[in-house]
């Protein structure tokens, strides 16, 4: 930058004489010199302000207009560079200074271009002197450290210290979010936070770096500030039967939550009340956390879950449960372990390992005895009672066949149903009893088809085509006495009184009870819905269990009464001392529902 100077002549030189009479007179007029001269100078790098945050070299021009320098020099916090010519330089590191304010100077003497003898002598010129605000600080960056918390309106802030440097250049930052990441430069001091409203937890990484002009240090990076909020946890609680509560906290944050299979929309409160899915196995509900501005739920928002069973698993599969009602044991398969539980609480009381027992898994008992008879796909076993020792082994090879109907009668002959065939065996030595062809075979429900009285003195197969009743002779002769074209879901022999068969039909909502052998009809009731399909009669309470497969139905036969309906989606249930054993392993008590 050039500038033009104008100065007044700050010295004059005075000679005092003595008294000497010269011989020669010579004269020389000399003008005294200007009250002002002006010069021309520029110092570069120059602004209005000169900002020193590295080490700076600056040149300066000294235009004099013909008068010399006699002694110049630039000044700035008690150090001096010279300026004894009319071009130069020199440099400046600003570590060697305090940061602030202050001012460079440069200070001038020439001659007064007169030629007079105090201008020869450097008693007489001009003194020049000019002065620059400059701006000085070459401290590193500082080390940020963010801090997090949650606004007013609830979102997410990330904040940190302001610098307050004069050689801030800016804010950097990285910002990850779970799916989100944000990366940006910030160049106000005075901006020192970020908020994000669309945070409702989950993972977060950020770090904040400050840039500054400097020789050193210039960028110096913040250490990364990583968290996770916790979204609220959903819960669970059993509101009877029929009904679940779902809930959790409330997040901090300004939020929606949805819970997936709920059936409800999102909502900004933290419960609610839903149907029970019923006696299914495990549920699993998810809770789904997402931005309040959202219009609904995505699968990157925030979720947690719960698992819901009503009941308890006893078995890691499906199991064909076997009720010995003298022991008061329940008897299920866990792969190739024959389980044998309480009844009151499905708790273990013994097991014994079968080869190849998970491929049938079926086990049956007699009324009268503490027997149990065990299929595998290879043998029957035959146990004396619950401590699963000793047993009679029965070569019975069944790989891959559907066994339907497999049931231990009072005396001592196991009744097994396969497609198109039903077979007697003695338990005592594997002997074939009995057996006979089926031809009109079950479709539908096999298993809640075939059913073979506990005296074993006649067995029953009901299909949408009719019905087959057949008489069991002590020498194992069997023989069809009855038969009809009716269309029939399910039969069932009263394990309490064998004479007494149960009847559901085809598109009826009535259950009949019909006396074994003259099948003349003893007594109906009206059941809950069509399609109903025995499951059997609890031996200890002579409660009725039958479903539609969507429903299990408990009726009272006594009272004619329905005393509980509970949601189901298993197809082989069975009602043992008021607790229902499911086929996918799970348990329930509702002997205290059942009780009110």
């Amino acid at each position: 930058m050039l500038q033009k100077i104008t100065l007044y002549l700050l010295l004059l030189f005075a000679i005092s004489g003595c008294d000497y009479e010269l011989e020669k007179e010579n004269y020389s007029n000399i003008s005294p010199p200007d009250q002002t001269h002006t010069f021309e100078l520029s110092l570069n790098p120059q602004t209005d302000t000169i900002k020193i945050f590295q080490r700076t070299y600056f040149t300066y021009n000294i235009n004099t207009n013909g008068l010399k320098i006699q002694s110049g020099w630039f000044t700035l916090a008690g150090k001096k560079w010279g300026a004894s010519s009319s071009t130069g330089g020199f440099g400046i590191s600003p570590q060697e200074f305090k940061p602030g304010y202050d001012t460079l100077t440069l200070e001038l003497t020439t001659n007064s271009g007169t030629g007079s003898i105090a201008d020869i002598i450097r008693a007489e010129g001009y003194k020049v002197r000019h002065k620059w605000l400059v701006l000085i600080d070459n401290r590193p960056a500082p080390k940020l450290i963010p801090t997090k918390s949650v606004t007013k309106d609830g979102f997410l802030k990330l904040s940190w210290s302001k610098c307050d440097q004069y050689n801030f250049s800016r804010y950097t930052y990285e910002y990850m979010n779970n799916f989100k990441i944000v990366n940006k430069n910030v160049y106000n001091r005075d901006s020192t936070f970020i908020v994000d409203s669309s945070f409702v937890g989950g993972d977060i990484s950020f770090r904040v770096s400050c840039v500054v002009k400097a020789d050193d240090g210039q960028c110096t990076w913040g250490d990364f500030y990583r968290t996770f909020d916790s979204v609220p946890q959903i819960k669970v609680k059993e509101m009877g039967l029929d009904s679940l509560r779902l809930y959790w906290k409330r997040s901090p944050y300004h939020c929606k939550y949805w819970v997936e299979y709920s059936g409800l929309p999102g909502t900004t409160d933290t419960s609610m009340t839903i149907a029970s899915p019923g006696f299914v196995g495990t549920v699993d509900y998810h809770l789904y956390v997402y931005p309040y501005k959202s219009s609904q739920a995505t699968p990157q928002d925030q979720m947690t879950r719960v698992f819901y069973r009503l009941g308890k698993g006893i078995t890691p599969q499906f199991s064909y449960y076997g009720y010995n009602q003298l022991d008061k044991a329940v008897y299920a398969d866990s792969y190739d372990n024959a389980l044998c539980l309480n009844v009151s609480d499905a708790v273990e009381q013994g097991e014994v390992s079968l080869k190849n027992l998970l491929y049938q898994g079926l086990f049956a008992c007699p009324t009268n005895s503490t027997k149990v008879a065990a299929l595998t796909s290879e043998k029957i076993y035959v146990f004396p009672d619950k401590s699963l020792q000793n047993p009679v082994i029965i070569p019975y090879p069944c790989w891959a066949v559907s066994i339907d109907h497999f049931y231990l009668c009072d005396n001592n002959i196991i009744a097994i149903a396969k497609p198109n065939k039903y077979e007697l065996i003695k338990a005592s030595d594997g002997s074939i009893f009995g057996s006979i062809n089926i031809d009109d075979y079950p479709y539908y429900s096999k298993w809640a088809c075939i059913t073979t009285s506990k005296d074993c003195k006649y067995f029953c197969v009901a299909t949408y085509n009719g019905l087959y009743l057949y008489s069991i002779a002590s020498d194992g002769t069997i023989t069809k006495i009855f038969t009809d074209s009716r269309s029939y879901r399910s039969a069932y022999f009263d394990t309490a009184d064998p004479s007494k068969l149960m009847l559901t039909l085809g598109g009826s909502k009535t259950l009949e009870v019909r006396n074994v052998p003259d099948f003349s009809l003893i007594k109906t009731y009206n059941m809950e819905t069509t399609l109903q399909v025995i499951q059997n009669v609890d031996p200890e309470s002579g409660l009725l269990l039958i479903t539609d497969y969507k429903m299990l139905y408990i009726y009272s036969l006594a009272k004619e009464q329905l005393l509980l309906k509970l949601k189901t989606n298993d197809y082989m249930t069975r009602l043992y001392n008021q607790r229902l054993y499911a086929r996918n392993g799970y348990f329930l008590d509702i002997s205290k529902y059942l009780s009110r």
